[in-house]
């Protein structure tokens, strides 16, 4: 029986959890990835068994308890994932990242970070921004405002609360302003903004026959808007996916998300570039945890799951090949 790769092992937890869930709908995946590789079947249902011991052993406590709100359906669900956590915990350990390096920010100037560095820095109104890699910003702030310009990269805002002075961050032509609440913003080829708290209001301003159009929307919690700067198409407000808000931690749970997005992500955080050989295998679906930031880690999770084998003869490349 061929050995299974981390990657394999990490599968075959996120399909428990899909069937606890949803049986009916996953059934027909799980049975396509089981069969796509020696030894992920035997692995999954004998996972599948030592799970089905810890949850029964957890069970015991609601089992015996007062009558709870709590429906068997979702207990169940909740006791199969943590047992999941604690059985994949004792499989193999995970390496978490530090903590992004703090820095305070007293008044207006430019902050940057490099390639593959993630900073933190307190402002002087008491908000905390989260600079990603390859990230530029302009901080002024003043009595009378507090304006921010993203000149390019991507930011978390985390904004203390001050109704009497708007918190603004400005990216291109467009703008976001709150009086606190908590949101990311993307600026490059595109533009993104992902509201995790609070509300913000985000104008956002294109060219049509000439004539410069405004739009505006205001964003709940969970809302990303996503759009080209500059274009000419009209905006829409989405729903954003759990692994949008990721990126702080360094940890990226993806599912179902195509491989080239995934290098194109994990390239951004490193001089080192992740290829592949044949590009049409950018198209394939991928599941699972990795850490984005570390681009050998990713290359091997990549590699593991397509069954190939990561060439690094060539400097500054690790090239993905069949």
């Amino acid at each position: 029986m061929n050995k299974l790769s981390w990657w394999d092992r990490r599968a075959a937890s996120q399909w428990l959890v899909k069937m606890e869930c949803d049986p009916e709908r996953h059934q027909a995946g799980l049975h396509r990835w089981m069969t796509a590789k020696e030894g992920r079947q035997h692995f999954y249902e004998k996972l599948s068994a030592s799970v089905g011991s810890a949850a029964s052993a957890a069970a015991i406590a609601p089992m015996h308890a007062e009558k709870r709100s709590v429906s068997a359906p979702e207990w169940r669900i909740s006791l199969a994932a943590a047992a999941v956590t604690i059985v994949i915990a004792a499989v193999s350990a995970m390496t978490l990242f530090p903590a992004p390096t703090s820095h305070k920010n007293d008044g207006g100037d430019q902050l940057a970070t490099k390639i593959g560095e993630v900073r933190e820095v307190r402002l002087a109104d008491g908000s905390v921004l989260i600079l990603d890699t390859a990230t530029r910003i302009n901080v002024d702030l003043s009595a009378e405002q507090r304006v921010v310009n993203l000149e390019r990269g991507r930011a978390r805002f985390r904004i203390a609360h001050d109704a009497a002075r708007p918190f603004i961050v400005r990216f291109g032509q467009n703008e976001i302003t709150s009086p606190g609440t908590i949101f990311d913003v993307s600026y490059g080829n595109r533009a993104a903004v992902h509201l995790l708290e609070g509300h913000a209001d985000v104008r956002v301003r294109s060219w049509r026959s000439s004539a410069r159009a405004e739009q505006l929307f205001r964003l709940r919690p969970g809302e990303q808007l996503a759009f080209l700067d500059g274009q000419a198409l009209s905006h829409s407000v989405m729903s954003a996916r759990p692994a949008d808000e990721q990126w702080v931690s360094g940890v990226k749970n993806v599912d179902d998300v195509p491989i080239s997005e995934v290098i194109t992500e994990a390239n951004g955080y490193s001089t080192t570039q992740i290829v592949l050989a044949d590009p049409e295998l950018g198209s394939r679906e991928i599941f699972g945890s990795v850490h984005i930031r570390d681009i050998e880690a990713v290359a091997n999770a990549i590699a593991a799951f397509l069954e190939a084998k990561v060439d690094r003869s060539h400097p500054g490349k690790l090239i993905i090949t069949k």
